[in-house]
């Protein structure tokens, strides 16, 4: 009986344990839908992709699958130009910060600067 109740013990107590990860939820005001948003670890080089994420109503969330053993320094990338294939026609914005296990959030005011073509 003391085993059966030491089993139930350690089985309720791993499922009450989540591992901490990271999670950002970000707001960009401005930004359009489609945007791409990744997170980088440039704690090392090359620099590693931790995770990636679409815009959808002005706003974002990156939730990591793994732990940080201490807080990384990471940039996120917004990318406004996702289906452009030429890397060096992108056009992005990085931003630099230490990231690590806790909910986070992320906010900028930008301004999206818009070609405007066409004829009076």
């Amino acid at each position: 009986m003391k085993l059966l109740y030491f089993i139930v013990l350690t089985g309720l107590c791993m499922a009450c344990h989540q591992p901490r990860v990271y999670r950002i939820n970000g707001s960009l005001p401005g930004a359009l839908d489609g945007y791409v948003v990744k997170l980088y670890n440039i704690d090392t080089y090359p620099d590693v992709l931790l995770d990636s994420t679409v815009i959808k109503d002005e706003k974002f969330q990156l939730e990591g699958t793994r732990t940080f053993e201490y807080p990384k320094y990471c940039r996120l990338v917004v990318d406004m130009t996702p289906d452009e294939p030429d890397q060096r026609k992108k056009t992005l914005k990085a931003y630099r910060f230490f990231a690590d296990n806790t909910a986070m959030e992320f906010s900028v005011r930008w301004t999206v600067c818009r070609l405007i073509t066409g004829k009076r």
